[in-house]
């Protein structure tokens, strides 16, 4: 009884709530312009599996920067360096993060 009670109330709460119109998405056109000139790094680079072996170093940021890019755009490689449980290893997380912290 005590459920039902609850329940109805619960109901009644849910009707009394505003109803607000969804606000209409972003064309992709307005986020492209939000988001600047931007530039693909890493894709198959093969920082991916080993570090030392990067062709794309920490101060290619900079020199990104000072081209006029104001976003980078991370291409991510996960799929290849899954494992049999659809796990990633930590390595290509620091990876990611490196990245992140770069740009």
């Amino acid at each position: 009884m005590m459920w039902r009670a609850a329940y109805a109330l619960a109901l009644m709460a849910a009707g009394m709530a505003p109803v607000t119109a969804a606000m209409p998405s972003p064309s992709a056109w307005d986020v492209d312009r939000t988001l600047g000139r931007g530039v693909n790094i890493i894709g198959y680079d093969p920082l991916w599996k080993d570090a030392r072996q990067a062709r794309f170093k920490t101060y290619h940021f900079t020199r990104i920067r000072q081209a006029g890019f104001s976003t980078v755009r991370v291409v991510l490689q996960s799929f290849r360096h899954m494992d049999a449980h659809n796990q990633l290893p930590k390595s290509w997380f620091d990876t990611l993060d490196w990245a992140i912290d770069g740009a």
